[in-house]
């Protein structure tokens, strides 16, 4: 076994394969390694006059551009221009992050950081442009790492200025939603269970399990909706509910997130958001941890006939509350709005002929025709549709989006404004069916031989509905991120819809559903009011 020989040249192509695990590996770096950096170090201090920590933020920049060079992170090419020819918005954030850096009072000192920045600009160029998966990266170390990389920083300032932008956010609540994003991307990177996992046992009493709200048991759902409850009236800044429903208003998300392929996945991650949030923070503050999301399946209340749908016991005080007028029973009273609304309650507009459910016969077109195996055919601006006859004797074409946007209708007041509609609780368990559907659709693809995670067809109202865009509240993701396996397999599941059906019919063991003629699960009605009863009377 030959010694190794130590020199005090340094070697320059040794040095370069090095830096690639600078920070990432560094505490395995052989010897050779090691002398390398010290001769490395040495000649900083010697020639530049250099402390330690100044040489570790030039090495750390380093092993990022030898990453960058050797295409492990290559994300695409910067391209330079002359300054004078560069959009406005552009030489902006350019001259911005020189601003930045100039002026950050962190450690190492700013001649240091002068001289990395202007590297970066050399090197790579400032691009206004998020780049998802760095960003991904970067959020891992989120809340961990005192030190972030330049590049970092930058990803951050950019993901900020968007939120900012389209949706409004304060820093605050900016934070609060990267903690979240931290939060997951680690469980998937270690491929851990989210907190209240119990191995061999499942989730800590069925965390993650999503059932239909009605199938429930009284308590556990009494838990769920008085976490809701918590979050929506914590004193707390920033408020919680407030952050995850501002990230539903505005024009450009609407755009973004309705309209065409990204309305699946981007309503997923939404979704997981929620549901994180107040698990996460429910386990933080030690009161519940045991609580999942349950889904409103509203074709059970389609089944009731359009006569009866407005007395579905679904919206009876111990499920959601009242369906019409301002909400003074069930377990969202005293439900306030946000400013500028602050006096006026939550309300409902469920009526007799303003709309409809979910239509039972769309659903299982959506779950069993073997003309639909592909996404094209059940979004928004796709093709190959499956039709239906409407309860007013019209054609319409079947898509999920299509769908849900009835339901909106039919609970009607804050349900059937964009900007306000997650302000009721109704919203989330709406849209985890919603989900629920899609998860049914995409199990049947891959039955069929087809991939659901590569599917994405891209049409929509805008660019920003395009395979590689960066999801608007969720920058560290792409649109098809949200295609993505990984929520499903490792995050939550969900229980069957009720049915009438099988060894062990479920839809029979509550008091809001029950088994009709034809043995279908369908929703019980609330008594008529005396004021219709005397009509009848008559």
């Amino acid at each position: 076994m030959s010694a190794i020989v130590f020199t005090r040249d340094i070697d320059v192509n040794y040095l370069r394969r090095c830096l690639e695990h600078y920070g990432v590996e560094n505490s395995r770096t052989v010897a050779s390694c090691r002398l390398q950096l010290v001769l490395s170090a040495q000649r900083l201090r010697e020639n530049l006059g250099l402390n330690r920590e100044e040489i570790e933020l030039l090495w750390s920049l380093g092993a990022e551009i030898q990453r960058d060079l050797n295409g492990k992170d290559m994300k695409g090419k910067s391209i330079r221009q002359e300054c004078r020819s560069m959009r406005e918005w552009e030489r902006k954030n350019l001259f911005d992050a020189i601003n930045y850096i100039k002026k950050n009072t962190s450690n190492p000192a700013v001649v240091t950081s002068v001289i990395v920045l202007l590297a970066v600009v050399l090197v790579r160029g400032v691009s206004s442009v998020i780049d998802t998966y760095r960003l991904s990266r970067c959020l891992l170390n989120y809340g961990i790492s005192y030190r972030q990389s330049l590049s970092c920083k930058w990803q951050f300032k950019l993901s900020e200025q968007r939120l900012k932008d389209t949706v409004g956010l304060e820093r605050e609540e900016i934070e609060l939603l990267w903690d979240l994003g931290a939060e997951i991307l680690r469980e998937k990177r270690d491929k851990r269970q989210p907190y209240g996992y119990s191995p061999g046992g499942g989730y800590g009493d069925n965390m993650g399990i999503r059932q239909e709200c009605r199938a429930m048991s009284d308590w556990k759902r009494r838990q769920l909706f008085d976490a809701i409850n918590y979050l929506k009236k914590n004193t707390s800044n920033p408020n919680v509910y407030l952050t995850m429903a501002k990230l539903h208003r505005g024009n450009q998300v609407f755009r973004h997130a309705h309209g065409g392929s990204n309305f699946l996945g981007w309503h997923r991650l939404y979704l997981l958001l929620y549901h994180r949030f107040f698990s996460f923070e429910r386990a933080l503050q030690r009161v519940n941890r045991n609580v999942a999301l349950c889904y409103w399946d509203s074709s059970i209340d389609f089944r009731l006939g359009k006569d009866d749908w407005v007395y579905t016991t679904a919206f009876s005080d111990p499920v959601f509350g009242s369906g019409e007028g301002e909400v003074k029973d069930g377990p969202f009273t005293d439900w306030y709005l946000p400013p500028p609304n602050r006096d006026l309650l939550l309300r409902r507009d469920i009526r007799i002929g303003k709309a409809i459910p979910i239509d039972a016969r769309a659903v299982d077109l959506i779950l069993r025709s073997p003309k639909l195996l592909s996404h094209t055919s059940i979004t928004v601006g796709g093709s190959g549709f499956q039709t239906i006859t409407d309860h007013n004797g019209d054609r319409r074409d079947v898509t999920i989006e299509g769908e849900h946007n009835n339901v909106h209708v039919f609970v009607g007041a804050l349900m059937s404004n964009s900007d306000m509609a997650p302000l009721d609780p109704v919203f989330f368990f709406h849209h985890c069916y919603i989900d629920y559907l899609w998860e049914g659709f995409r199990k049947k693809m891959k039955r069929k031989g087809f991939d659901p995670t590569s599917d994405y067809p891209g049409h929509g109202q805008r660019e920003s509905n395009a395979a590689n865009y960066s999801m608007i509240g969720f920058n560290w993701y792409k649109n098809i991120d949200g295609y993505s396996d990984v929520f499903t397999s490792d995050l939550y599941t969900y229980e069957v819809t009720p049915s009438c059906k099988g060894y062990s019919p479920s839809c029979r063991y509550s008091n809001f559903m029950k088994c009709n003629k034809a043995n279908e699960c369908v929703a019980t009605t609330r008594p008529l009011p005396l004021i219709e009863l005397a009509h009848l009377n008559l």
